[in-house]
């Protein structure tokens, strides 16, 4: 992909997560949004002020993997929470 395309692409998610966002007090915060294109799944997770993109093969478990990464952002903005205040 040229430059170009790569920044059209992360436009692409930013807008989506934005506009998924729009609906989180009306039917819950968002955890991820998963995309499965024919060769690879997408992931993205909102954080903090932006995101994270996660691509993976498709042999993966989507839940699964979807799961064990939102479990890890968790743990890291605990452990980034409790290292601030102390």
């Amino acid at each position: 992909m040229s430059k170009q395309e790569v920044e059209m692409f992360f436009m692409q998610r930013t807008l989506q997560t934005s506009l998924s966002k729009e609906f989180d007090d009306l039917i819950g915060p968002l955890n991820y949004i998963s995309v499965q294109r024919e060769t690879l799944l997408e992931f993205i997770f909102p954080y903090l002020e932006g995101q994270i993109l996660v691509l993976c093969d498709l042999d993966v478990v989507p839940n699964y993997v979807a799961k064990k990464i939102s479990f890890l952002l968790r743990d890291f903005d605990w452990r980034l929470k409790e290292t601030i205040l102390a």
